[in-house]
């Protein structure tokens, strides 16, 4: 039974790893490929997943523990707590780097390669949703496989928004048509997350509006922003 857990939880994974391969494979094949290298030196998130793992693996048991005994309430402020604690790096990197772009990209890259500013731009906009770790929840609490449903619907609608972002772009807006797959990825990753925050909403027993504080994080973006438009100027 363990070992057919642990299977389920590591095809998520999988998946969830090709999902993030879909976009460049769009581009390879729709695109000019002297666009593919463009295209993945900006498409990166930022690397804050070593933070993210040390929070999983403590989270997992205390979450397994918790709704064992049925502490649904207990589950609900841990999960709000890591939040908590997580926006206050999370959210002031995320508007540091948005309004300092072009300055990183500069810094990052030689001047050939100043339209991956864009796309890394767009793939900045996922940033914030690293202010929680929602597959704690659901793997603590015996749901590995509503984790990996959201994994496979994450990498089917990013695989189609891609393909019909990137042929219209191309038609259309030929400039642009590099974006396509960036935005799709954004997109398809927000309704995960959004779907993943009912169904942890659903197993604490807590609205969806109480689930997260929004409050705390309206206050840390309106400081980190002041913040990173005062530096830039």
């Amino acid at each position: 039974g363990f070992l057919r857990y642990a299977v389920t939880i590591g095809v998520g994974e999988g998946v969830g790893s090709v999902s993030r391969s879909v976009d460049r494979l769009v581009v390879l094949l729709f695109l000019d490929p002297d666009r593919l290298g463009i295209y993945h030196l900006g498409a990166i998130e930022v690397p804050v997943s070593l933070i993210l793992a040390s929070l999983v693996t403590v989270m997992v048991p205390e979450v397994s523990r918790l709704m064992a005994a049925e502490r649904h309430g207990q589950v609900a402020d841990l999960f709000r707590m890591a939040v908590v604690r997580l926006s206050w790096l999370i959210l002031p990197l995320f508007f540091f780097l948005f309004v300092f772009t072009d300055d990183v990209m500069r810094l990052y890259l030689p001047a050939a390669y100043a339209d991956s500013a864009g796309v890394f731009r767009c793939f900045l906009l996922m940033l914030p949703l690293r202010c929680a770790v929602y597959n704690p929840i659901l793997v603590g609490s015996g749901r590995a496989g509503w984790a990996l449903a959201g994994s496979v619907g994450d990498l089917v609608l990013n695989g189609l928004m891609s393909v019909g972002l990137v042929l219209w772009l191309r038609e259309a807006h030929p400039g642009g048509s590099m974006l396509g797959p960036a935005v799709a990825t954004v997109v398809a990753t927000h309704l995960q997350v959004a779907g993943l925050l009912l169904v942890i909403a659903h197993l604490v027993r807590r609205p969806f509006w109480q689930l997260v504080p929004w409050g705390h994080l309206v206050r840390v973006s309106v400081f980190a922003l002041i913040a990173a438009l005062l530096s830039h100027w």
